[in-house]
């Protein structure tokens, strides 16, 4: 399977606080926003929602994205251009 760093839709880094028991602190951990993965709950409507293979959503309806490493891959990929 084709993976996330060759795909047109692997975005920008996008840096997840997390805890680590090495440093006793938060640090930060790098990943790449999937910018074909959209936001579910933010005012789509259901004819578009319906034509999506997966999509994220949160529980306060704020915010969500899909963050991915390189070497993520998903059956929705597509290649980047030349």
């Amino acid at each position: 399977m084709p993976t996330c760093s060759t795909c047109r839709f692997f975005g920008a880094k996008a840096y997840i606080e997390a805890w680590d028991e090495d440093a006793d602190d938060y640090v930060k951990v790098p990943f790449h926003r999937c910018a074909r993965i959209i936001h579910g709950n933010d005012g789509k409507r259901a004819h578009v929602l319906r034509k999506e293979n997966a999509v994220v959503t949160d529980g306060s309806g704020y915010a969500a994205r899909l963050c991915v490493l390189p070497t993520f891959g998903c059956n929705l990929h597509e290649p980047k251009g030349e």
